[in-house]
């Protein structure tokens, strides 16, 4: 329960202004579900920053995935800072018709975006199957396939 509710606390930031949940429709792995999550993100930076997206260490979008139901219809919840100049471009790469980016990375997955006009509700729902048992892999951060700068 304390990693719940220190998850969803931390989360509830107001700069958390997209809410995206990412189906894969078809069986997967929770090493290829984080696999093409990533491969996703590297296509949206690259449509919103351009070819050298990985250069820039403002901008990107940042965030966090949480995958449920890993051994039936896996999915992820995400809640993700978008710059608020770059949100309705990152909405047409996920358009309502649930076809885009994401049905290119994985062909049966269909998405769900919404505008986190409450991030504490959100958060609260991204962390509903967050215990201290849960392991660390059921969690993707974004910022962890930023290249490293130094």
């Amino acid at each position: 329960m304390l990693r719940r509710d220190s998850f969803s606390e931390w989360l509830s930031d107001p700069s958390y202004n997209i809410a995206l949940t990412l189906n894969f429709n078809s069986p997967v792995s929770l090493v290829n579900a984080r696999g093409a999550v990533k491969k996703l993100f590297g296509v949206v930076d690259r449509k919103l920053l351009g070819a050298r997206f990985n250069r820039y260490t403002t901008g990107r979008v940042d965030g966090v995935f949480v995958f449920e139901h890993l051994k039936s219809n896996i999915h992820a919840h995400g809640l993700l800072q978008v710059d608020p100049r770059s949100v309705d471009r990152f909405a047409s790469i996920f358009p309502t018709d649930g076809r885009g980016s994401w049905s290119e990375i994985w062909k049966a997955g269909t998405q769900c975006l919404r505008h986190a006009h409450d991030p504490a509700g959100f958060a609260g729902y991204l962390a509903k199957e967050q215990f201290a048992s849960s392991a660390p892999e059921t969690m993707l951060f974004l910022r962890e396939f930023y290249a490293q700068q130094g």
